[in-house]
């Protein structure tokens, strides 16, 4: 009888294959939520296993009508397949999703991922497998892949008229994370339901805490994250003679810089053309395989009513667009600025335009393209509505040119403020340049200056803008040989109760016990 109902389905579908496959994923017990059958790295690691020992000698063979009979092998394998020859033989006696072959329990997704079945599943599985690296994550973090958490001979159970009421949507009410998985092309860009996960995620205050983008290009695995991932903080390379730590140390609290720095470098390598196509993606112009998918999506997406003809335009399509530009410009400026297409994407137009930017952190150490007139340019894209600013410029090819522009182009209204002169050519100018911009409204204050010309004409104008509102304080006027005392007394004078965390580097000054004591 089962074979009959196989042959109906899957007219290639053989007794010999069908029995491989329940021995090697047996039923283990049905998951009543369809929200709640999220997938480990190692029950995907099994399905690849399986894969790669069975797809040899021709047994395998493309079922699509368009490339019927085509031989299958794991450079070609997508999930279109894989669902053919794994996924809904295996399930069709229990008519259960895949994940009920591997767990009778609730596996909760941590990770929502948004991808289309045209993946090579070798890479998409590769993919994750970083991600995890990256994240480091446990093994029991679950991703929530529709493939393998939908019952596929029952979707009518997890797939409805109305998106929000979708297993889709379910699961990326719990998931802690976003994954969007691209291929060399970006297609999930292009598909309805991926523009409707990635503006669910992006929209709705934030569905999610955490987005990243990962993408496999020649076998190659590259990811954006959002903030810095835990791998990034342990030493890639001996830092100053192993000082600090060996490589593969966990990073000092106090080192942060270093940490984002790991994060810069690992996101250089993200491939240019995939950025490119974030940056131009429409999702009004995503499509279906159902015109009355596309539809309802877009309606969802624009907060209509579902039935509508949808719109060509919405102020939602054009806040998802400008969150994924805002992706762009905060993962991938300084790689941009290396490669010279800074002015070419248009970026510093881009910037400005995003009123709601809040927060901007970028890493130009030793850039030697970061020089004045590129940090003239991201300083004039600052939005007003920027409220955190963490710039770092260690190394890089400035001087006061760059602060004067910093400090005229100041959001108003900062709360948080870091600015990294290491190893530049900053002088008092710049110096005194930043302090008079300095927004009262700063509580993070953190202003490095190691190894530059400054002498206590500077640093005592930046020690005069500590606030009575300000709770962290860091000042690094290390090297800075013609600081003395002076500014030891300017610093003292300036802090307040109120102040929390502090830190002052005074090595290599003439800061002596008078200061200290101060």
């Amino acid at each position: 009888k089962l074979q009959d109902e196989i042959n109906t389905v899957k007219p290639q579908m053989q007794e010999e294959h069908l029995e491989l496959l329940h021995q090697h994923f047996p039923f283990k017990g049905f998951i009543p939520k369809t929200e709640l059958r999220a997938i480990t790295v190692s029950q995907l690691q099994s399905v690849i296993r399986f894969c790669e020992a069975n797809v040899v000698d021709g047994k395998w063979y493309d079922t699509n009508p368009r490339s019927a009979g085509q031989p299958l092998s794991m450079d070609v394998l997508n999930l279109y397949h894989v669902n053919a020859w794994i996924i809904e033989p295996a399930t069709i006696l229990q008519k259960c999703a895949f994940v009920e072959l591997c767990s009778d329990t609730d596996q909760v997704p941590d990770w929502f991922v948004s991808h289309w079945w045209g993946d090579i599943v070798r890479d998409f599985v590769k993919c994750i497998a970083k991600h995890c690296e990256i994240r480091r994550l446990s093994a029991k973090t679950c991703f929530w892949i529709c493939a393998y958490a939908n019952r596929q001979h029952r979707l009518h159970e997890d797939i409805c008229n109305n998106p929000t009421q979708s297993s889709f949507f379910r699961a990326l009410e719990i998931a802690k994370g976003f994954l969007l998985l691209l291929d060399d092309r970006a297609t999930p860009f292009t598909r309805a339901w991926c523009a409707f996960e990635i503006s669910m995620a992006l929209l709705n205050n934030k569905m999610v805490d955490l987005v990243d983008i990962v993408v496999c290009q020649n076998g190659e695995v590259s990811m954006l994250t959002e903030g810095v991932p835990e791998d990034d903080k342990y030493f890639k390379t001996l830092f100053r003679e192993g000082a600090f730590g060996q490589v593969g140390d966990a990073i000092p609290s106090n080192m942060a810089r270093v940490a984002l720095q790991n994060k810069f470098d690992r996101e250089g390598q993200f491939p240019v053309e995939i950025l490119e196509t974030i940056l131009h993606t429409k999702i009004e112009k995503s499509q279906a395989s159902e015109d009355v998918d596309r539809q309802r999506i877009l309606n969802v997406i624009a907060d209509r009513d579902i039935e509508l003809p949808p719109l060509d335009t919405h102020p939602n399509y054009a806040k998802v667009h400008r969150l994924l530009v805002r992706t762009v410009i905060l993962t991938a400026w300084p790689q941009l600025l290396a490669k010279g297409l800074v002015d070419e994407w248009g970026l510093v137009e881009k910037l400005r335009e995003d009123t709601e930017l809040q927060k901007v952190v970028l890493c130009f150490n030793y850039i030697k393209e970061c020089d004045d007139a590129a940090v003239a340019s991201l300083a004039r894209g600052l939005p007003p509505s920027v409220t955190n600013l963490d710039i770092q410029l260690v190394g890089c090819p400035v001087g006061d040119s760059a602060a004067e522009t910093l400090a005229a182009n100041m959001p108003p209204q900062l709360e948080s403020l870091a600015i990294h002169f290491n190893d530049t050519s900053i002088t008092d100018v710049g110096a005194v340049a930043i302090a008079k911009s300095m927004p009262s409204s700063i509580a993070d204050y953190d202003v490095r200056f190691h190894n530059c010309k400054v002498s206590d004409v500077g640093a005592i104008a930046i020690s005069q803008k500590l606030s009575a509102g300000m709770k962290s304080i860091v000042l690094n006027f290390a090297g800075c040989d013609s600081v003395s005392d002076s500014t030891a007394l300017a610093v003292a004078e300036g802090l307040s109760s109120a102040v929390e965390s502090l830190v002052i580097y005074f090595g290599g000054t003439k800061v002596t016990d008078v200061g200290l004591a101060a």
